[in-house]
């Protein structure tokens, strides 16, 4: 017989400090930070698909992936828009 699993949130604190320790580990820009509606915005040379690979998008809803292309630099830069 299968014991029903509860499923507990996660402590906005916690999110908050994930997101802020990812930003410092994988050199993300973290701004529009904003504690009263809870929306983040990530800048990053990282695809959203190594973010969420990495656990580093967990627990959050994700509203909005932008990609631009620099030419000169070669690489992607996305802007990921979400709240937890």
């Amino acid at each position: 017989i299968m014991e029903p699993h509860s499923i507990r949130a996660i402590p906005t604190d916690q999110i908050i400090n994930n997101l802020q320790q990812a930003a410092i580990n994988y050199k993300l820009n973290l701004s529009s930070f904003d504690n009263k509606s809870n929306k983040f915005t990530i800048t990053s040379q990282l695809s959203p698909i190594f973010l969420l690979d990495h656990g580093i998008l967990n627990n959050v809803k994700l509203s909005e992936i932008n990609m631009t292309f620099d030419k000169s630099s070669g690489f992607y830069h996305w802007v990921i828009k979400g709240e937890f």
